[in-house]
């Protein structure tokens, strides 16, 4: 799933430009496509360092370009990727105290904001809809 939602935002991104990135559209998300790509994915990442037994990570600089934004995604994912790694049952297993109030397993915690994730990919392209800018069919 961490696959899935690195492929899935970086599919977000394809021809956008660096403006089009401060692109918002309130009825979906009053963030813009930048911020919610973030927000897709820095749960995953706090909560895989939480289950490894790190600290919850600073959030990052925001980035003022497309490259910068890949970047921080493709930095993100191969951080998650390298901790998962090193996750045995007995940590996935560990139920942790998250900041939004729940308690769960590593496992459960982790698996929730994957799929957090890729309901907000969903939704940044519904961003890019809205702005006239979609993502066009492989093909087309």
């Amino acid at each position: 799933m961490n696959q899935e939602l690195k492929a899935a935002l970086n599919s977000a991104l394809i021809d956008i430009s660096n403006e089009q990135i401060q692109y918002s559209a309130s009825p979906l998300d009053a963030r813009s496509i930048r911020d919610v790509v973030i927000h897709a994915y820095r749960p995953v990442l706090a909560v895989v360092c939480t289950a490894a037994g790190e600290e919850w990570p600073p959030r990052p600089a925001l980035p003022e370009t497309v490259e910068q934004l890949l970047a921080l995604l493709e930095t993100m994912y191969q951080s998650v990727d390298d901790l998962l790694a090193g996750l045995d049952h007995a940590k996935l297993a560990k139920i942790l105290s998250l900041p939004w109030s729940q308690q769960m397993s590593g496992l459960e915690a982790i698996n929730n904001c994957l799929a957090h994730g890729l309901v907000h990919a969903g939704v940044l392209q519904g961003i890019r809809a809205c702005g006239g800018f979609p993502v066009h069919a492989e093909g087309a």
